[in-house]
């Protein structure tokens, strides 16, 4: 699979940030909300991304249970950022 796009990593982040503060998964809205996305369909959209790349996993019909279980590289991190420098 590709690296992660820009709003995938905002996502990530977005869960991350909130499981470490609260120490219990976000609702979608509350990632809409950290993540500066507007529509819950398309957060949900990412976090399937994320969940078949093998960075996340939840039980079905259960809310809450997001968890993270794979760290984003630093060369995703690094890659992106030079990405956002260079379209800018």
């Amino acid at each position: 699979m590709k690296g992660l796009t820009r709003a995938q990593l905002n996502v990530f982040d977005a869960l991350l940030t909130n499981i470490r503060r609260r120490n219990y998964a976000p609702s979608i809205e509350e990632i809409c909300l950290v993540s500066g996305h507007k529509s819950k369909s398309t957060v949900h959209r990412h976090l399937k991304i994320l969940k078949v790349a093998g960075y996340i996993q939840w039980e079905e019909g259960k809310t809450r249970t997001l968890k993270v279980i794979k760290s984003v590289s630093e060369g995703d991190r690094q890659r992106l950022s030079l990405k956002y420098e260079y379209a800018n």
